[in-house]
């Protein structure tokens, strides 16, 4: 396992999460957008210490990230609201 891997997931944990709201509210979410790349360095730096401990935290940051709803909907919600795959 490489040691930038859990950057590399909590880059795009970030990158979700900066989509998913700016979908929901209509505006850039600014602080998403400054407190990403400071998480990616921090857990870049913590897969030199320990990688797999970074890629830990990395999937523990995207699984929540994935699943609560930050700002109205969690972008799983919005993925189904946008493919209208949770109709019957």
């Amino acid at each position: 396992m490489a040691d930038n891997t859990g950057a590399a997931i909590g880059l795009t944990a970030g990158a979700i999460a900066f989509t998913n709201d700016w979908y929901v509210s209509g505006q850039i979410p600014w602080r998403i957008a400054v407190a990403t790349p400071i998480a990616g360095a921090f857990l870049y730096g913590a897969g030199k210490i320990s990688p797999p401990a970074a890629t830990g935290l990395g999937l523990a940051i995207l699984i929540t990230v994935i699943m609560t709803p930050f700002s109205g909907q969690s972008p799983m919600q919005s993925v189904i609201k946008i493919t209208g795959s949770g109709k019957k």
